[in-house]
């Protein structure tokens, strides 16, 4: 694909934002998350509540995605499931073995 050449010293365009705000019905207070993530001995279970944490507090979605190391289409499906049936809904999901 080729991009059209614009004459030099034209502004460049804007980029898209791939990140675009989530508005999320919270159910619980950021201390909850907190105090999950904190004794979470699951460590994937561990890293859901600690996004959810970050996120309650107000963080965008990119910056949690670069604090907990995981992809944003992660945290947007941890955040699904969450609004779908609470924190059980969170937990409740496990990776397959085998």
């Amino acid at each position: 694909m080729f991009w059209p050449l614009r004459p030099f010293g034209a502004e460049r365009p804007q980029k898209e934002t791939l990140y675009q705000e989530m508005v999320i019905a919270w159910k619980h207070p950021a201390e909850g998350f907190y105090q999950l993530y904190k004794q979470e001995v699951d460590a994937r279970i561990a890293q859901r509540w600690q996004a959810l944490w970050i996120l309650r507090r107000g963080e965008r979605l990119k910056r949690v995605k670069e604090l907990v190391g995981v992809a944003h289409v992660t945290i947007q499906r941890w955040v699904r499931w969450y609004e779908a049936g609470g924190l059980e809904e969170v937990a409740r999901h496990r990776l397959a073995v085998g």
